[in-house]
């Protein structure tokens, strides 16, 4: 776009006016971005940039680049191929007087309609707005000075009160930019040009408001907008340094807190235990437009006893966009206005928080969490997201450990930046949005490239980081080295390529050999001369009758009937039985899945009472059979797109049954879990957490209790009685639901 400003219009406020109904971004020649816009007709638009603040001179030309995005802030939900047309582009002169008119007006009519009838104030808005319109006529300039004359007159006569038993509200400006919102409605290419549109603006808005303050919460964002604009990110430190770009929050992107595991909660933001002092506004809303009504909200705080402090958060959010100009006149005018509950402040969150404690009585202190009872559907949507979350957490600690132990015996230098690449990125997938799985399926493409990323760079270093680990010649041929990398020493089945064993071994199903070696120390690396390995074994025993199958190793007695589920479980040691009298586990089942609203977001406690058995079961085969592992599998068909395909595992070595489910899932508004009914009676199921266990009740006796219909867990969830327990283990999956003596799984969704 190229503007020359008449010579009469230079001294006057020239602004272009740009609507595409979409997002865009105005820059300079430079190649400088210089202001976001947001097109439509809602109450984010923002499609005006001054041109006279670039006008150095009359008659000179101001060239300006203007690049537009295919969709509006809040995204394009499901309208993959939305046509944005432009529908203005011109050239406006304000009328000064008019527009500061209109904004007293407005702000007169909010007061009227906003503030309790009983207010004094509220009559006398009501007046003096009416006494305006009476006076005020289109073509009359004069009528529009005598309007300005009431409304300064009226804010005037009210103005200036700093009673400090008033109550002062803190006012702070925020975008909340999604980075998954930041991916909800857009992919992560979207949310690089969205923080940069935003932050732009608001540097814009900093230069006019020297007065105003700005928060930003994700250090993610800051870190794209340095590599990709960093004419932007100097800007950014500048008002930085003035105390106006506030960074908060301290975490790499407003993650997940539920799914991540504690390494990666510890990566987001370091848990250090301390107590802190909290505050939510009272507005109840990050996203405050600046209006009246926010005034009003310390009438809605609940520790008016203890303080007469708060906050407004303002600004639009979840697309980003932040504040704007008539956002920040109105709270101009309101700042101080004798009559209102609160006068303001401009201050940042720091100066906020050392207020209230110095002057506030002593807090009110929960204990616990803050339980939010809704979004249980997120421990499940979206399973993909999960096992490449889960997977890549356990690689990347597995690349670390493994680099760490390489550079402490100097036999390679540690991959630093690469790990921490990988990090970034994992990090960036527990994004609020991304890791729940509530975003839109272009979010979802750029995620599994990612994951694909992180899983396969991990490994590469894994791979790469043994081989440098591994001694040469040092040892006799044939020779394994086992890395037992956890906390506990284990017996193991290891795979290996070739063997020359006269005792137990077994050949997979790809021509490899199983051993098994035991009494490997916690984290050690031990070395096995396979013609030396001398382990006393158990075999395991598979007998096949009619009914069914029955396999037993050192610890347990398995029985499973021909359709693959678990008849009976029992552990040797203690004789006792696992599974409930005449029940039957291991039985997947479907729910109908179709929430109150929010489909990936949410589910019902009602879902539990509308479920029925996978009906069309297959019949068990032998998969494998041999000394150290039984594998039996089985195929059961969910409907005639969907289908699951089981192996079921018992070893040498472990005190468990293993359940291998590759399933094809095709399906609309329905739930997967699989069910087991257990001998255990407990009030209480433990479940794992970051750095521990979080304990839920079995049942629903209070309307607390049945908010905790669906759990989040990490690997495990167990329900014990003392002296014996039933765990479910995962290597994917974060939702249980355990009622009573019924332990479920929840494994997949499909919600639309």
């Amino acid at each position: 776009v190229d503007v020359i400003i008449p010579a009469k219009l230079v001294s006057e406020k020239v602004s272009l006016y740009f609507d595409t109904d979409s997002e865009g971004m105005i820059w300079s020649v430079g190649g400088e971005p210089l202001q976001g816009l947001t097109g439509g007709n809602g109450g984010d638009r923002h499609i005006d940039f001054i041109l006279t603040e670039y006008a150095v001179y009359e008659g000179q030309k101001i060239s300006i680049f203007v690049e537009v995005a295919c969709n509006g802030r809040g995204g394009v939900a499901n309208q993959p191929n939305l046509i944005f047309t432009l529908s203005t582009c011109e050239l406006r002169v304000e009328n000064n007087s008019g527009t500061q008119l209109f904004k007293y007006f407005d702000l007169l009519m909010q007061i009227a309609r906003d503030t309790p009838a009983e207010y004094q104030i509220n009559s006398d808005a009501l007046y003096t707005a009416n006494k305006i319109i009476n006076t005020f006529r289109v073509d009359d300039f004069k009528s529009v000075q005598e309007g300005l004359i009431l409304a300064r007159n009226f804010f005037d006569l009210r103005k200036g009160s700093t009673n400090p038993s008033r109550h002062e509200l803190f006012i702070i400006g925020n975008c909340h930019l999604d980075t998954g919102f930041l991916t909800w409605l857009w992919p992560f290419d979207e949310t690089k040009r969205k923080a940069a549109r935003s932050f732009s603006t608001q540097i814009g808005i900093m230069k006019k408001y020297p007065k105003y303050i700005f928060t930003a919460s994700q250090a993610q964002h800051f870190d794209w907008i340095k590599s990709l604009y960093p004419s932007l990110f100097k800007e950014m430190q500048i008002f930085n340094k003035r105390s106006q770009f506030v960074p908060v929050g301290g975490t790499w992107v407003e993650m997940d807190t539920n799914m991540p595991s504690g390494e990666a909660l510890c990566r987001q933001f370091f848990l250090d235990g301390s107590s802190i002092i909290a505050h939510l506004p009272p507005s109840d809303n990050i996203m405050s437009q600046g209006t009246v009504v926010d005034l009003m909200s310390p009438n809605n705080n609940k520790d008016k006893l203890f303080s007469n402090k708060s906050v407004i958060i303002f600004g639009n959010g979840d697309g980003g966009g932040g504040p704007l100009t008539p956002m920040l006149d109105r709270l101009e005018l309101l700042e101080n206005v004798e009559g209102l509950p609160a006068r303001l402040t401009y201050a940042t969150p720091n100066i906020y928080f050392e207020t209230l404690e110095k002057t506030s009585k002593p807090f009110i202190e929960w204990k616990g969490e803050l339980y939010f009872e809704a979004h249980r559907g997120t421990y499940t949507t979206a399973g993909f997201v999960k096992r490449g979350n889960r997977k890549g957490e356990i690689l990347l600690r597995l690349a670390e450990y493994l680099s760490s132990l390489a550079a402490i015996k100097k036999v390679t230098s540690y991959p630093k930046k690469e790990l921490d690449r990988l990090w970034k990125l994992l990090l960036l997938c527990q994004f609020h949005d991304v890791l729940p799985g509530s975003s839109i399926g272009l979010v979802f493409d750029d995620a599994k490239i990612i994951y694909d990323d992180i899983l396969s760079s991990s490994a590469s270093i894994i791979t790469n980081v043994l081989r440098d680990l591994t001694p040469r010649g040092k040892y006799k041929k044939n020779a394994v080295q086992v890395y037992n990398t956890t906390s506990w020493p284990l017996d193991a089945l290891i795979e290996v390529n070739k063997i020359d064993l006269k005792n137990f071994h077994q050949e997979t199903e790809h021509g490899k050999f199983l051993i098994q070696v035991g009494s490997i120390p916690a984290h050690s690396v031990s070395t096995f001369v396979l013609a030396e390995i001398d382990n006393p074994i158990i075999p395991v025993q598979l007998v096949q009758s009619q009914s069914g199958f029955v396999v037993e190793n050192k610890h347990i007695v398995v029985k499973i009937d021909s359709n693959g589920r678990l008849v009976s479980l029992i552990h040797k040691l203690t004789g006792r039985e696992s599974i409930a009298p005449d029940q039957l586990a291991n039985q997947f089942k479907l729910f109908e899945d179709i929430p109150a609203e929010f489909d990936a977001w949410d589910i019902e406690p009602y879902q539990l009472e509308k479920g029925w058995d996978v009906e069309n079961l297959g019949i068990v085969f032998v998969k494998a059979s041999g000394p150290l592992k039984v594998v039996l599998t089985v195929t059961h068909k969910i409907s005639a797109v969907s289908w699951i395909n089981q192996d079921i595992i018992v070893n040498s070595v472990d005190a468990w049954v293993d359940f291998d489910n590759t399933i094809e899932w095709h399906e609309n508004r329905l739930m997967l879990r699989v069910e087991f009914p257990v001998n255990i009676n407990s009030d209480l199921a433990t479940y794992e957490t970051q750095y521990g266990f979080v304990q839920r009740p079995t049942h629903y006796n209070t309307s607390w209790d049945l908010a905790k219909f669906e759990v989040c867990g990490h690997r495990f969830a167990d329900l014990s009685e003392f002296g014996f327990g039933v765990s479910l283990l995962n290597d994917c999956k974060y939702g249980y639901a355990i009622k009573g003596n019924i332990m479920r799984l929840s494994l997949l969704r499909a919600p639309k």
